[in-house]
């Protein structure tokens, strides 16, 4: 299923990685012949690394920077990580310390992954990005 089959791309934020010089992209989706491009401007239109797209959640952080899939949010006090991601039409935050079935996720679809992503949940846990898993694999 492509990307264009899910989401209506002109009324959704996405970012990827600009494919000539990996610096961050922010815009509108578009896929052509199995290449896929953020859209800034009518004329405007680059080609990213694929597995770097990301969909804004409609959420912010608790310092409110937007939160996207991909993205690693914590609580500065506790430490606690949280990769976003989006299953089932719904955005979630997944334990980074249930790493595996967070790849289960993807290669199993039957497995339910809990940990609706919501505003309330943001600001009582005072959530902020610590970074992402393109740029900060590790985390």
């Amino acid at each position: 299923m492509q990307y264009n089959d899910i989401f209506n791309y002109k009324s959704i934020v996405f970012r990827g990685k600009n494919i000539l010089n990996n610096n961050w992209i922010y815009g509108y989706f578009k896929q052509d012949n199995n290449k896929m491009y953020i859209e800034i401007g009518a004329d405007n239109i680059i080609e990213i690394i694929p597995s770097t797209l990301g969909v804004f959640t409609g959420l912010l952080d608790f310092t409110n920077n937007r939160i996207f899939t991909g993205d690693v949010i914590h609580n500065k006090q506790y430490k606690h990580k949280h990769l976003i991601i989006q299953f089932n039409g719904t955005f979630r935050a997944v334990s980074t310390s249930d790493y595996e079935y967070v790849n289960s996720y993807f290669s199993d679809l039957s497995y339910e992954i809990s940990g609706k992503l919501t505003n309330e949940w943001i600001k009582q846990c005072e959530k902020v990005i610590l970074g992402n898993i393109y740029d900060n694999p590790d985390i």
